[in-house]
Formats: C-alpha cells, structure tokens, sequence
C-alpha cells in the first residue's frame, strides 16, 4: 500500500508541471552595476524548459538568451542563478527591455530600466514657511535618465499621492529634470518634523534621497548625515 501511495504521490508531482514560484518583476539598475530578475522554478519535469528572451526597447522581436542553465551567447553580459533567475552584468542602456521567463509553456515577462542617476536632490519651500499658510515643498531632481517618479515621506507619513510632478529640460537621449511640488497646510505642530522625497523608478523606490527638517515660522534647515545645514541646499544622498 505504501508503494501505491509513493507512486501515486510522484505522478501527481509528475502531471503538476513545472511552478513559477517567483515571478519576474519590472527591475531598475544604476549603470554598471549587476540586476538580478527573478523567475524561480519548482517541479520542472524532464522534458520542460525554461528559457529568458530578450526584447530591446523599440524593437519587437525576443532573443533567446538563456536556455535552462546554459547561456547562449555572451556569457559577459549574463548568468542563471538558483533556478533559474537571470542576471544582467554591468548593465547599459542597451539593456533595457522587457525580459521574459519561459517556464513550460508560460510567459512571464518584466521590464528592466537602466538609469543614469540626477546629478544632485534639492528640497526648497516655494514660499515663505508661516504657521497658517499653504506652502509647496518642492524637490527637484536634476539632469537624470529617464526623468524620475518622486516619492514623499512627511514625518513617516507617505504623502506621494498629493506631489505635483513635472518635468522639465529634457533631452533627446532621455535626460532631464523631475520637479515635484507636494503642498503643505502649516502649523506649528509641525515644526523639527522631517521631509524627505526619494527618487523613484519602477522596481526601485528609493535610488536617491534628501531629507529636509521642517522650521516652521522661520525657513528650514536641512539634514545630511547628523548635519544641519543653513539656507537651501542641496544634498545628495545614494542609497
């Protein structure tokens, strides 16, 4: 009886075929640097595949490039790690793309940005900071590729949803700057509170930061590493 139930146990794993367990998720990647896209993998029978294709943006064809652990081609821009998630080295703006897991029959694809990061983050207020007033914070992220999201966390708060981005002095090949104007009601209460904007890409939220100590009635000051500096001035953080 033991036997029968062992044997029935494998061909049910057997007819259940190979499980995506992680599927790939749109990834970014600074320049240079490796990215990791995960498409992991359980129960791939004998006979199943799985493979990574490739589609430049503005293209619209897929090059195969991995198949199972094997990479086909140049084995300097890629590798399969664990099973079977593909790394991208030092990656260019060549590389982007959508990127597709094929598992079986199931595709699975995620999109990959390279970014070249804004040269320097800057939060300004955009008018005078007085209890009582509305007033813009503003964060200013410049000469980056592509032009960046940015994100708002008011006192731990996430208050992206309520920043006005725009975009400006954008390029040809893509850089530019991205400006968000997140409008404060003030009050005292809210004075030595901290504001901080990140970068934002998609499948990476916090490639840069600045952080700004709200002084209400008075200006602000920024923080940088435990530092407080006077007037308006730009920090850079990478994180």
């Amino acid at each position: 009886m033991l036997s029968i139930f062992a044997f029935v146990t494998l061909a049910f794993q057997a007819c259940q075929g190979v499980t995506v367990t992680q599927q790939p998720a749109n990834s970014a990647v600074e320049i240079g640097q490796n990215v990791t896209i995960a498409c992991m993998v359980t129960n791939k029978g004998v006979s199943e595949n799985v493979q990574w294709k490739m589609r430049a943006n503005g293209t619209s064809t897929f090059n195969a490039i991995t198949f199972n652990e094997n990479v086909l081609g140049d084995a300097t821009k890629y590798a399969v790690v664990s099973t079977y998630n593909l790394t991208v080295i030092n990656a260019a703006t060549a590389d982007e793309g959508t990127y597709r897991c094929t598992a079986g029959t199931l595709d699975y694809d995620a999109q990959l940005t390279v970014v070249d990061l804004p040269n320097a983050v800057a939060i300004a207020w955009g008018g005078s900071p007085d209890a009582g007033n509305t007033v813009n914070l503003t964060c200013t992220a410049t000469n980056g590729r592509p032009t960046p999201n940015i994100r708002w966390i008011i006192n731990g708060v996430d208050m992206s949803a309520s920043g006005i981005l725009e975009t400006n002095s954008v390029t040809a090949s893509g850089y530019g700057n991205s400006v968000s104007n997140l409008p404060l009601v003030l009050n005292s209460n809210m004075n030595g509170n901290l504001a901080t904007c990140y970068v934002a890409y998609d499948g990476w939220d916090d490639a840069m930061n600045a952080t700004y100590i709200l002084n209400i009635n008075g200006g602000a000051s920024l923080q940088m590493s435990g530092l407080i500096m006077s007037a308006i001035v730009v920090i850079l953080a990478v994180m």
